[in-house]
């Protein structure tokens, strides 16, 4: 189980970093910086963990790639919106409730945020959900108070040891990520990095985590890990815990600071060795080598049976899940979570747009709905309604300028748009056992002639699961608003949907029920 929300959160990390030009390493290098500097702290494996994990994930609630961006100066004003959203987010919409706007407009305060309990802070003003709060609340906690400043001036209204130990090491290295230069060597760049550190500690930084950093950065592979060659490495390393704290720290220091933290953080285990079976997943459940390509597509051997007659393939093998035990399991439980999981960042990419708003959880509802009456069980259902709430995560490499341009795309954006189910596909690939999820999800655009995007599959290779959540997408998309149209009529969505059966595109037989069901 923990293996699994690692991988969910590596995977998401780098959607929310994506651009034009790639993958941006923000989120990635700040949880490597996050990571380090609760290590040096001393404190618990538990609270690096959490530490590490929200920072995987710290901007979610950012909109807009032109408010991302903004976020990249070291000053800027009024950073608080994105941490209200992403707390919204994390503790309401994985929660099950709607995500709903906060309100308030610029230059006023924020929720209201006070002591409570052992220094726990109490929202007022935010929903408070039910089952994701006992898995993503502690996350959206770190989050909600990530660029709270030391001395105090806060929308939250906490300062200093108020604020969470776990935010306060965040809003560090979040600040520090900005500062370094790409272009220059990282270790150049310390004494610009510690000449603007200075300047805000004891108003924007907690002076004592300050210190740690400059005794981190000491060494010289404190830099280096954090560029791009070896970050993946770097990460990994903070994760299974095989950091060790730099010689000459003094231990009587490190008491000290651990206890001014303001309170204990709810338990978020450590991760574990990959589970077992993975790998071979990876490279063919026979065991017979390395994945073979077509059109670009690893295709793991096995992963489907290939039809004939023009029958379509066959459902792909159980998503094998990490249990407590350490055997490989389907269980309510893990669905359970990866629904939490899925809803919280099919909203992350819905609310990018007013025109998808609903979209990813209309897709993933409807997917759950005809795998019902499809006759397909309750497990595998459920997986599906996960398909089809990750099935445009890929979109986050698509600027809100081409997703809501109202005039026909131009060629290149057309070309940008046919990228997102590959991003989808690799993103979700990270994540361990998730091959079929994945497939289902990313196949959304293929077409059963063979004529689709990204990987131009045709019937033999798209089994029902996939087919169940391209005609959603398709059914979804056509009913709701568009900048472009208005949301069609039922009568012209299957009018549209009979035409696309008879081009190739789609399952006649899943067309039919949708149009009886949905």
């Amino acid at each position: 189980m923990d293996e699994l929300l690692w991988g969910f959160l590596r995977s998401v990390s780098k959607a929310l970093d994506l651009s034009y030009s790639g993958i941006m390493p923000h989120h990635m290098r700040v949880a490597v910086l996050a990571s380090k500097i609760a290590r040096g702290l001393g404190l618990s494996q538990a609270r690096m963990a959490l530490t590490t994990q929200s920072a995987l994930i710290h901007d979610l609630g950012v909109r807009t790639w032109g408010d991302r961006a903004r976020l990249h100066n070291f000053e800027v004003d009024d950073p608080y919106e994105h941490a209200v959203d992403g707390y919204r987010i994390l503790a309401g919409v994985g929660a099950g409730n709607p995500w709903r706007p906060i309100g308030r407009t610029k230059g006023e305060p924020g929720p209201s945020v006070r002591a409570c309990g052992e220094g726990q802070p109490a929202l007022a003003g935010l929903d408070r959900g039910g089952g994701g709060r006992a898995l993503l609340l502690p996350h959206a906690r770190v989050i909600l108070h990530h660029h709270d400043k030391w001395e105090g001036g806060n929308p939250s209204r906490v300062c200093k040891n108020e604020i969470p130990i776990e935010s306060r090491i965040l809003h560090l290295a979040d600040r520090v990520d900005v500062l370094l230069d790409a272009a220059k060597p990282f270790n150049y760049q310390k004494k610009e990095i510690f000449d603007a550190l200075d300047n805000q500690r004891g108003r924007a930084f907690d002076p004592a985590l300050v210190d740690v950093l400059y005794d981190l950065a000491r060494s010289e592979s404190f830099w280096f890990d954090l560029e791009p060659s070896f970050l993946a490495k770097a990460l990994e390393a903070c994760i299974v815990g095989s950091l060790t704290v730099p010689a000459g720290r003094d231990p009587s220091k490190t008491e000290v600071i651990a206890a001014s933290i303001a309170a204990p953080a709810e338990p978020v285990p450590p991760h574990p060795s990959r589970c077992s079976g993975v790998e071979s997943d990876r490279t063919g459940r026979d065991g017979a080598g390395a994945p073979r390509e077509r059109s670009g597509l690893p295709v793991a051997p096995g992963t489907y049976a290939q039809a004939s007659s023009g029958k379509r393939a066959t459902a792909s093998p159980s998503l094998c899940l990490p249990a407590a035990s350490g055997t490989e399991a389907r269980t309510p439980e893990v669905i359970e979570i990866l629904e939490v999981l899925s809803r919280v960042f099919a909203e992350v990419v819905d609310r990018r747009s007013p025109y998808t708003r609903r979209h990813s959880q209309s897709v993933g509802e409807c997917a759950f709905i005809l795998g019902k009456h499809l006759g397909l069980d309750e497990l595998t259902c459920r997986e599906l309604r996960v398909a089809g709430l990750l099935h445009d995560l890929g979109k986050l490499g698509v600027s809100e300028s081409i997703l809501d341009k109202k005039a026909s795309l131009t060629e290149e954006e057309t070309c940008i748009v046919k990228r997102h189910p590959y991003l989808t596909y690799h993103l979700l690939d990270e994540v361990p056992c998730f091959d079929r999820i994945r497939d289902w999800a990313s196949f959304h655009h293929e077409r059963l002639d063979g004529r689709g995007y990204p990987f131009g599959l045709d019937s033999s290779l798209l089994s029902t699961e996939a087919r169940v959540v391209a005609v959603c997408d398709v059914f979804s998309a056509l009913s709701d608003d568009r900048p472009y149209r208005p949301g069609l009529s039922r009568e012209q969505v299957q009018s549209i949907l009979a035409a696309m059966v008879e081009s190739g595109a789609l399952d006649g037989e899943i067309v039919s029920l949708a149009g009886r069901v949905l």
